[in-house]
């Protein structure tokens, strides 16, 4: 086995993982490879046989990637420098943003915010409510709400602060994305998790709590 590491403008490297993972996530009930491997075999493939080189893994259509940036009004229109926000990656130049921006295909959203940045609501005119809902909230946590956990929000499920069955709500203040691990630890009993507004407490067996802040976005001066 060999390790391929490439090293790219942010951009072009959140949109080559998106696509990947969508195309991964395609794969049969029966597949016992792990997500991880199916990206792996899967940018093989598509290089591999781009150049018309036979590669044995299973090949899903080509999806358009997605990539999600929060920048200014000012930054977008030039009249300010301040730096934007990729989605799974963190601060971004001005004019990258812009690119990012004007780019051929883009859809731009409206987040409104607060005045310390936190976000408040989003535009949800093409979208269903559900999806909107879904949207805020991996914008107000950008990353698993556990603490120093850095896996992107939307590589996380999106977990209910106060169990659905326990009469919680599909609302913005009660969802957070937790990934995976976390997700099973909470699930487990060995963490509990409350929320005081967009605070989210997590507190171990041992009675420590830790609090995770919401993602806080670029002012313009």
């Amino acid at each position: 086995m060999a390790t391929l590491s490439i090293y790219l403008p942010t951009d072009a490297a959140q949109a080559l993982m998106a696509t990947l993972t969508k195309i991964a996530m395609k794969r049969n009930k029966d597949d016992e490879r792990t997500l991880d491997q199916c990206r792996a075999d899967t940018l093989a493939s598509l290089v591999l046989q781009s150049a018309g080189v036979t590669f044995s893994a299973s090949q899903a259509p080509a999806i358009p990637a997605l990539v999600h940036a929060v920048v200014s009004v000012e930054t977008l229109l030039s009249l300010g420098h301040e730096p934007g926000h990729l989605d799974g990656y963190g601060p971004i130049c001005a004019e990258q943003a812009r690119q990012i921006a004007h780019a051929e295909g883009s859809r731009w959203r409206f987040l409104l915010t607060s005045s310390d940045g936190t976000p408040v609501d989003i535009s949800p005119r093409t979208y269903t409510p559900n999806a909107a809902t879904k949207r805020l909230v991996r914008l107000k946590h950008d990353t698993c709400t556990f603490p120093a956990c850095s896996m992107p929000a939307e590589r996380c499920d999106l977990d209910h602060g106060l169990a659905f069955h326990k009469g919680g709500l599909t609302t913005v203040q009660n969802l957070g994305p937790v990934c995976r691990k976390h997700h099973n630890l909470k699930s487990q009993g060995e963490w509990k998790l409350n929320r005081i507004g967009d605070l989210v407490l997590w507190t171990s067996k041992t009675g420590h709590t830790y609090a995770t802040e919401p993602t806080r976005y670029v002012q313009a001066a």
